[in-house]
């Protein structure tokens, strides 16, 4: 008789690279945006696509590490709940910031933008990892926060 196997495994995270930031807590939209700015624009900024990125932070809101989650097209980019919470369930973060762009410039959420939000926050509740801002980014350093727009929070 045949017996099944299964496998027996660890998990461990993988470091890309570090990036220098300063001692910065992100402790609100404008240093959050000023974050992303600093750190990845490249990654986010200027795009010609949606991108999503996520920041996952201690109990005092520094980061502690950051990844892209997904990249879309002009309007619209794929994400995946467990996705945006394995890099920060793997660096015991407290909490998530999320980043995306709109190449159109505007940074006023769509439906699935604020849907989105919404899996996200109740995902985190769950996990005990809060969702701390959502912010959108447009061009001329304009951006949407679901936290100061009082969505979720």
């Amino acid at each position: 008789m045949i017996k099944e196997k299964i496998q027996i495994v660890h998990l461990q995270m993988v470091k890309e690279k570090e990036l220098p930031y300063g001692n910065t807590e992100i402790n609100s939209p404008e240093a959050a945006v000023q974050f992303i700015k600093d750190v990845v624009a490249d990654m986010i900024c200027d795009r010609d696509r949606e991108c999503m990125v996520v920041c996952a932070a201690d109990t005092k809101l520094k980061p502690v590490c950051i990844q892209i989650i997904g990249i879309g097209t002009i309007n619209s980019c794929l994400y995946s709940i467990p996705e945006i919470f394995k890099m920060a369930l793997l660096s015991n973060a407290a909490g998530i910031l999320l980043f995306h762009n709109h190449p159109s410039g505007n940074p006023t959420p769509s439906r699935e933008d604020i849907e989105c939000t919404g899996k996200v926050a109740e995902a985190g509740k769950l996990l005990g990892i809060s969702l701390q801002d959502h912010i959108i980014l447009g061009e001329n350093g304009y951006y949407y926060s679901f936290k100061e727009a009082g969505r979720y929070f």
